[in-house]
């Protein structure tokens, strides 16, 4: 699900009722782009960074590269956005239809 809040006490409640709601159970979350605000409130209610556990497969990837030669070695830009920067992508689409 997503976690989207318009203040940060409401993101900071949404994150209370998701782990009371757990019960006890692991709660995951995917980090790789979130602000840093949503990153400390995470850290403060005692998540912790993890890896891939060993054995398991490796989550969903994209692949982004150019395909002619003379845009290889510089910012790649769509937009002008730098394509490279997580935080100028949202892949909510993409791990939602993993599985």
């Amino acid at each position: 699900m997503d976690w989207e809040g318009i203040t940060p006490a409401v993101l900071s409640g949404l994150l209370e009722a998701a782990v009371v709601f757990a019960n006890d159970r692991p709660l995951w979350i995917w980090a790789a782009a979130l602000p840093q605000l949503a990153a400390d409130m995470l850290k403060q209610r005692g998540f912790r960074m993890a890896g891939t556990p060993p054995g398991l497969p490796s989550p969903p990837s994209v692949l982004v590269r150019p395909l002619r030669h003379d845009l290889a070695g510089g910012e790649w830009q769509l937009a002008g956005q730098p394509l490279l920067d997580l935080t100028n992508w949202d892949l909510r689409m993409l791990y939602s239809m993993h599985g």
